[in-house]
């Protein structure tokens, strides 16, 4: 999991920007709840993720690979299908600035992991 600092280091320096400019977010129009709890979830997603794309690497096999790799894609996929269904269907006028927002963040997480996981680890010579 050590790969995957990046991803833990974009989590924490969103929410403290998120801190930092709380009060700009309302001129905005960007509710900071919708921004704090997309954050939490795609984080969330993307470390659920992260445990597939782990074992894609360990795989030596390319079909392996792809299977884990694209395995983690859908799983993190679905789980933000999910919660942005479930945002739209149960808040009677959804922030779309926050969603947005969001969606930034998702590109930033995807970006990041995809390159993590990627990222070949250094071998040891015996």
């Amino acid at each position: 999991m050590k790969k995957f600092t990046p991803v833990i280091v974009l989590f924490v320096a969103v929410n403290l920007l998120l801190l930092l400019v709380r009060h700009k977010l309302a001129g905005w129009s960007i509710e900071e709840s919708v921004v704090f709890t997309g954050n939490l979830i795609i984080f969330m997603a993307t470390m659920a993720a992260a445990y597939l794309y782990s074992k894609a690497s360990a795989n030596e096999k390319p079909l392996g690979f792809l299977q884990q790799f694209y395995g983690g894609f859908l799983l993190k996929f679905m789980i933000l299908i999910i919660a942005v269904a479930l945002y739209l269907f149960t808040v009677p006028e959804p922030n779309q600035n926050g969603i947005i927002v969001c969606m930034a963040l998702y590109l930033l997480y995807h970006f990041l992991g995809t390159v993590s996981a990627t990222r070949k680890s250094p071998r040891k010579s015996a």
